[in-house]
């Protein structure tokens, strides 16, 4: 059985402080307002995050939340671990938090006990908030064993497929005649069109084929020259009986040489996968020579982070920072008045402790007063890092409607130089940022090159998300070197009308690989996509340093429209940094 115990809220108390467990007893009272799992998945071998919550109830003090997860039928406890309190104000909550891993099926609970700093000490409570409670159980099942690949089409001759018409699972495959070509050779499909034609293979001819079990696409793709092409999923009726239209279009960049290529199904946005009718690619560009090979559905977990890469488990983060305090291995920068606090106390963080950056609040300031990241409130990890995953907990701050601040979480490396030899520095940058005057809107970016001749020389490209809806706008194909942006499409599992709440943190991050850059956001417990950026050539390439900054922007990005200074002081908050190299 494994197990993680990770104990927060420890603190050294003075000889002054300690009280008899008798007088203790009798002068305070305290009990458990709540105790439970925050479940990612109620299977063995993941996370459960078990919790409980204190309140005291009739005076100031300090206490401890002994914390047991128990397992039905076992008198001893699978796990424990304690956290003990600041002294808190009358009524004050406090939340525990733990970590908790078994790869033993079974029923499990959480048992919590409120007492004083003196082992064994507890608290009968009252009738709202006992001494002593028991969570609801939560029963964890054995992972789902792994479905076979199931393979569409490998292209083995030119027979079944130029004759037969025929798919590996019976499927009807042809262009209809949309294409200049459409041949078989060397076990590869090559395609080459003069405009507009399509391509598509049949996964069930007279019925749904049920998709829901499998978890990406995966094919092996390679053009002539560099060049663009769009997959979907054709679907049929509830009844299975006549077709019903496409999904979401999936774009792909293909570059010269074979390349293998996952495609979360997800991607698709279609709400139900066991009615899909055929694959379909179109939107090939006139005279490109297009392979394709080895068509299969995969369901896979690969290395846990749901993105379908084949880099395995990476193991445990390399830097794991909980920010209870700088020992050196950050920079830090502030204006007059502004703050950067390791080890802030906050109840909701994992250990009670944050990283706080304070934008300093004036309503003396204008819209174009101390603008730009050069007044942020920052820190900046010392050691550049490169491929990996990048994941942060992070509460962002707020402001008022009119006014603009930039939550930024990034990478970023310029150092002016032009080793691509394009003309323009090179600028290794990846962005999730958030502005709290629009703060429904969430911009992931990913910059290749900033500044040459002019600062307004560059190549980025972004997806702004609205969180509320699920739609989103992208930079359109050729306008990299543009901050434009045009409506591209919504993402089905994300409608977070109250995004960000002012007192919730977000699991955040992103997956940097050598061909495309993956963003996702944890939603209660499970991994949500944001986007699966797949154009190798907007993916930096030189290692760069991980930042965290606040500052004021004299624009709405959005809407286009001025922003005020913020007149209130605006906050910041990170839980953890956490970096896992690929």
């Amino acid at each position: 059985m494994k197990t993680r115990t990770l104990t927060i809220g420890a603190l050294a108390l003075g000889a002054s402080a300690l009280l008899a467990p008798t007088t203790f007893a009798a002068a305070y009272n305290a009990g458990v307002a709540a105790a439970g799992f925050d479940a990612e998945q109620a299977q063995t071998g993941v996370n459960l995050h078990p919790y409980a919550e204190l309140r005291n109830l009739r005076d100031t003090g300090i206490f401890t939340l002994y914390v047991d997860v128990m397992k039905q039928g076992q008198e001893s406890p699978a796990h424990s671990f304690q956290c003990r309190t600041p002294e808190l104000a009358t009524r004050a909550q406090f939340r525990c938090d733990g970590d908790f891993q078994t790869d033993e099926p079974g029923a499990y609970f959480v048992r919590a006990r409120a007492g004083s700093i003196q082992a064994g000490d507890y608290f009968n409570g009252n009738s709202r908030y006992p001494g002593q409670q028991d969570s609801a159980t939560l029963t964890l099942a054995e992972p789902e064993a792994p479905v076979d690949d199931l393979i569409i089409d490998a292209f083995g001759g030119a027979s079944r497929y130029e004759g037969l018409h025929q798919n590996l699972l019976g499927g009807w495959t042809d262009d209809d005649g949309s294409l200049q070509s459409d041949q078989v050779s060397n076990g590869a499909l090559r395609l080459i069109s003069g405009g507009g034609g399509y391509w598509y293979s049949v996964l069930a001819t007279d019925t749904c084929f049920d998709a829901s079990p499998y978890t990406h696409l995966k094919l092996s793709l390679s053009a002539s020259q560099r060049a663009d092409l769009s997959l979907s999923l054709h679907t049929r009726d509830d009844s299975c009986a006549t077709r019903q239209g496409a999904s979401q279009t999936v774009n792909l960049t293909v570059e010269p040489g074979a390349q293998e290529v996952l495609i979360p199904l997800q991607d698709f946005q279609l709400a139900d996968l066991s009615k899909v009718h055929a694959l379909v690619a179109d939107h090939l560009q006139s005279g490109v020579e297009y392979d394709i090979a080895n068509i299969s559905l995969v369901s896979r977990d690969d290395n846990g982070d749901g993105d379908g890469d084949d880099n395995g488990d990476p193991g445990d983060p390399q830097i794991n920072d909980e920010f209870t305090a700088n020992q050196g291995q950050w920079y830090s920068r502030r204006q007059p008045n502004g703050a950067v606090d390791f080890g802030a106390a906050d109840a909701a963080a994992g250990d009670n402790a944050a990283l706080s950056l304070l934008f300093p609040g004036n309503p003396d300031l204008n819209s174009g007063d101390n603008a730009s990241p050069y007044y942020a409130s920052e820190v900046g990890y010392n050691q550049k890092t490169h491929y990996g995953r990048y994941e942060t907990r992070v509460r962002f701050a707020s402001c008022s409607p009119g006014e603009e601040a930039v939550n930024g979480i990034f990478i970023y490396d310029n150092d002016g130089t032009d080793k691509n030899g394009n003309g323009l520095a090179d600028n290794t940058e990846i962005d999730i940022e958030l502005l709290c005057g629009e703060p429904n809107i969430l911009w992931l970016t990913t910059w290749t090159d900033y500044g040459g001749d002019s600062e307004n020389q560059f190549r980025k490209k972004s997806r702004a998300i609205d969180m509320a809806t699920g739609a989103y706008r992208e930079t359109p194909a050729g306008m990299e070197g543009t901050y434009e942006t045009v409506p591209a499409g919504a993402l089905p599992n994300i409608g977070l009308a109250d995004f960000p709440r002012a007192d919730t943190y977000y699991t955040v991050g992103f997956d940097w690989h050598t061909d495309r850059i993956r963003w996702y956001i944890k939603l209660d417990g499970k991994e949500v996509t944001l986007w699966d950026m797949r154009d190798a050539a907007m993916v930096p390439q030189r290692p760069a340093i991980f930042m965290l900054n606040l500052w004021h922007s004299p624009w709405h990005w959005f809407d286009y429209g001025p922003a005020d200074y913020p007149a209130a002081n605006a906050e910041m908050k990170v839980d953890y940094y956490r970096f896992t190299p690929f």
